[in-house]
């Protein structure tokens, strides 16, 4: 799947949970990051997978706690049909 193709993906999905334009594909990083380390992967693979260089980096500004109201929760939630 080509670069452009995913992100026609992402850009649909922002639009299908609602979400204003100023939210683009790459808001779903800090989503994955966060889905990541609440699914099991350990940390250190996710952040080598996302190329994050430090700890402080990848856990103070990409993982994120659940909120309800936080733009992770919105993204997660979605459901593709």
């Amino acid at each position: 799947m080509s670069a452009a193709s995913v992100s026609s993906v992402l850009r649909d999905s922002i639009k299908e949970a609602g979400l204003g334009p100023e939210f683009t594909a790459r808001c779903f990083r800090p989503t994955g990051a966060t889905a990541a380390v609440l699914g099991g992967v350990a940390a250190h693979t996710a952040r080598s997978l996302g190329r994050w260089k430090t700890d402080d980096v990848f856990f103070n500004r990409y993982v994120f706690p659940l909120d309800p109201d936080s733009i992770t929760d919105k993204m997660v939630s979605v459901k593709l049909t």
